[in-house]
């Protein structure tokens, strides 16, 4: 027998802007700044647009490439440490993302099959 009482359903809502990331260092070149704030308040975002994220992550990329066949030997091993580490940073918060966008597709899935089972 099934109960008659209502079913109560929640949706974990992750808020992202309560982690922010920061990718620009000491050694950020001035033409990959903007681009680092522009990822960075993406993040910030409650809905993330994960096309414009990936167009700038690609950007990003092609930037500090390009930094890096510009710099000199000293230079290029300062700032290929310095983007190791905000890279590491940033593939985790994306990762952590997007753990948490399929945690909440799981959760709206069972809710629903819940929902079909009191019809």
């Amino acid at each position: 027998l099934q109960s008659k009482r209502p079913l109560k359903l929640s949706v974990k809502i992750v808020k992202l802007c309560e982690v922010k990331i920061k990718l620009n260092h000491i050694h950020t070149p001035e033409s990959l700044k903007p681009i680092n704030d522009e990822i960075s308040m993406i993040l910030e975002e409650d809905d993330v647009n994960i096309g414009r994220l990936g167009a700038l992550c690609v950007t990003r990329d092609k930037e500090i490439r390009k930094t890096l066949t510009a710099l000199s030997s000293c230079s290029r091993k300062q700032f290929a440490e310095k983007e190791y580490e905000k890279n590491l940073e940033l593939t985790n918060f994306v990762q952590n993302l997007l753990n948490s966008t399929k945690e909440q597709v799981l959760s709206i899935s069972r809710s629903k099959e819940a929902i079909k089972k009191y019809r």
